[in-house]
């Protein structure tokens, strides 16, 4: 009896052996799944269409597969060992890091398989910045079609660009080399540009071609939108040219002779002074500082300004209602030409250095570093650290001063009525 059972039991031990070997060439991989048939019969391809997954196969991204076998603890043929070892499937997680600690991404991670797509990758936001791409840890770029090749799981860093506004720049009828910049959001407009054109002075950037707020160097950035800026202009009159085309005389204090007679004759031409009589224009006069604002002002074409001025406004004492030079002070304000935190008394008078800066800053504060180096080796009496360097430098580059002497050009001194009338002519006929 004994005999019998053993020989049973062998013989069922066979019988398993054959189905094992024979179910092992028939199974097959359907759409990831082990399938119970074989991958190729007389049904055809069709066949595949029909097989229901089997119930003990297993997701074959965890499988070794060749020549349509599972080797995932199933020998070959004959039990050996399969030729030719087929790659194993694998995937890895890859996590999502923002790269920036106010940023934020979700989801955080996601699973990939080799030689597969990484497929839809998220997109991570941070304030005030542009997500520019994902990239490995030694910079390598990795999009949604970059093909997966790792041997371990993978962290991705998120990059950033400063987002930005485009400010595009309308010269209005001049002309100029920049067309447009772009400012970071959260920033300020910095040194812009400065646009020429042949008999007028440039009088600033506007938010529109006609009337519009006037926006100066370092105004704050508050628009998120791109935008345009255009020049706004004032007519210059024409400088004389000939002698025998000037006047006689224009003030009996002034003759055809002084060096400042044809700044004069300009300015009462321009309309930016009528003297301080009928009869005279007192040059030699010390230039009061509503004086030099509202020559200032009328200059560059008498502009309407914003606000006004009142007894606590913005320039301390400026709160004349009824002064003809109000309104000169009120825009020179809001040109930034003077400080909200400085009182500029009525009578104060203006000094050498007060006047370039005031010029300079309407130019739109031009800065060269050689030209502030070239001052210092000229006039001993400018350090490279004042406040007023860059202004005395660039009115010498462009010749609206020589100095006072070869060697000094005396930043201290109270401008005269023709000193600031031949400044204003040579910057503005230049």
């Amino acid at each position: 009896m004994k005999k019998r059972i053993c020989g049973a039991a062998v013989a069922l031990l066979w019988v398993l052996s054959c189905f094992l070997t024979a179910g092992a060439e028939n199974f097959g991989i359907y759409q990831g799944y082990v399938v119970g048939s074989a991958l190729e019969d007389e049904e055809g391809p069709q066949a595949m269409q029909d097989h229901t997954v089997d119930s003990v196969g297993k997701d074959a991204e965890e499988s070794e597969i060749i020549q349509g076998h599972i080797l995932d603890g199933v020998t070959a043929e004959n039990g050996a060992a399969a030729p030719n070892p087929a790659q194993t499937v694998q995937s890895f997680t890859i996590t999502f890091a923002p790269n920036a600690p106010d940023a934020s991404v979700n989801p955080t991670s996601k699973r990939v398989v080799n030689a597969r797509a990484y497929g839809k990758l998220p997109v991570p936001t941070r304030e005030g910045y542009v997500f520019d791409g994902w990239q490995t840890k030694s910079g390598e770029n990795v999009a949604a079609n970059t093909v997966v090749n790792l041997n371990a799981n993978q962290t991705l860093y998120a990059q950033w660009r400063v987002a930005t506004v485009e400010v595009r720049f309308d010269a209005n009828g001049g002309s100029m080399k920049v067309i447009s910049m772009d400012i970071p959001l959260g920033g300020d407009y910095g040194e812009l540009p400065q646009p020429v054109r042949g008999g007028y002075a440039f009088a600033g950037w506007y938010t529109q071609a006609r009337g519009g707020r006037r926006v100066s160097n370092y105004d704050a950035l508050t628009s998120t939108q791109d935008h345009t800026l255009y020049a706004h202009w004032a007519a210059l009159a024409a400088a004389p040219t000939e002698p025998e085309t000037y006047l006689t005389t224009v003030f009996e204090d002034v003759p055809t002779t002084s060096s400042y007679y044809p700044a004069v004759y300009w300015a009462v031409q321009r309309g930016i002074t009528s003297g301080t009589s009928a009869e005279t224009f007192s040059p030699n006069e010390p230039c009061k500082r509503r004086h030099i604002l509202t020559f200032l002002w009328r200059a560059n074409g008498c502009p309407e300004p914003i606000g006004t001025l009142g007894g606590s406004g913005p320039s301390g004492t400026l709160n004349a209602s009824d002064g003809i030079w109000a309104k000169g002070a009120v825009w020179a304000y809001e040109n930034q030409l003077i400080p909200t935190a400085l009182s500029y008394a009525e009578e104060e008078n203006s000094t050498r250095s007060d006047a370039v800066t005031y010029l300079w800053k309407l130019a739109g504060c031009p800065v060269e570093e050689a030209s502030v180096q070239s001052i210092v080796a000229r006039f001993t009496d400018v350090s490279p650290e004042s406040e007023y360097a860059s202004a005395v430098a660039w009115a010498l580059e462009t010749g609206i001063t020589n100095g006072t002497t070869e060697t000094t050009f005396s930043p201290d001194r109270i401008c005269t009525r023709g000193q600031i009338v031949t400044f204003l002519y040579r910057c503005y006929t230049r």
